[in-house]
């Protein structure tokens, strides 16, 4: 069994951005793999059939030679994530010991809603103009029969959700698992985590992300102009990360957790 600083495998979790959105392979029926495959392959020389060879956790698991569970996925948000975080500790409980967590904190955008009658979560995306964007049990594919539920969960939206409500929900979610995960002895890493309205509580090793948000993932492709559309010369107007940020952005965290894990 490998080890990386006495630990045997990781956990990651957030949005598209952690999950590899954008390099969907074509079995998903993702619009980008049309235009994406044949320019990367042409322009790079690289290929891929899905999204886990290509994200930042699969590139960090090859970097420090540990196995890597990535539970993101495209559309969730922060409550989504802090939920499966929550149940990955549960069903790995005897083995706490032996991981560390990396959480990506997807923007307020994002709604994690329990739909009774599929007895399953939704993930219910909003914008901050124009309100219900839509509601899906995932993005690749969407299920059918997703279409005729679109106004129940417009009114769901409409009726019970609020912006900062939501926001101030799961920056208290946050707060929650960061100190359960420190009392019990389970190194979490939080990006974003200077932005929380409790990162006083956070010590300074565990948030990715200094002030100046260098290290949060989709800043660092912002300020760095490493987005799927930077990399394609605009051919692919598509914000993700893309396929050699995710390369480079796993030896940044490599080199902040062989200082700070």
């Amino acid at each position: 069994m490998n080890h990386y600083k006495n630990y045997e495998f990781f956990y990651v979790n957030g949005s598209s951005h952690t999950k590899g959105g954008g390099f969907e392979g074509p079995e998903t029926g993702a619009w980008t793999w049309e235009l994406m495959a044949p320019y990367y392959k042409e322009r790079y020389g690289v290929e891929w059939t899905g999204c886990d060879e290509v994200n930042w956790g699969t590139r960090l698991s090859e970097l420090i030679g540990i196995p890597c569970y990535n539970h993101a996925m495209q559309g969730g948000g922060l409550d989504r994530a802090i939920r499966k975080t929550y149940e990955f500790i549960e069903s790995h409980w005897e083995d706490r010991y032996r991981f560390f967590i990396i959480l990506e904190t997807p923007d307020v955008s994002r709604v994690d809603v329990y739909y009774k009658p599929w007895q399953q979560f939704f993930l219910l995306n909003d914008d901050q103009d124009l309100g219900f964007k839509y509601a899906t049990p995932s993005y690749f594919p969407v299920p059918a029969n997703v279409e005729e539920l679109q106004a129940e969960f417009r009114n769901y939206y409409e009726t019970f959700h609020d912006r900062l409500e939501h926001f101030k929900a799961n920056q208290r979610n946050l707060t929650g698992l960061y100190s359960f995960c420190k009392r019990a002895g389970i190194p979490i890493k939080i990006m974003q985590g200077d932005r929380s309205y409790y990162s006083e509580y956070y010590d300074k090793i565990d948030v990715i992300s200094p002030p100046d948000n260098s290290l949060n993932l989709i800043d660092w492709c912002i300020q760095n102009k490493c987005q799927i559309k930077h990399e394609t010369d605009f051919e692919v107007i598509d914000g993700h990360p893309g396929y050699f940020a995710h390369i480079e952005y796993a030896k940044l965290v490599k080199q902040w957790l062989d200082i700070n894990l």
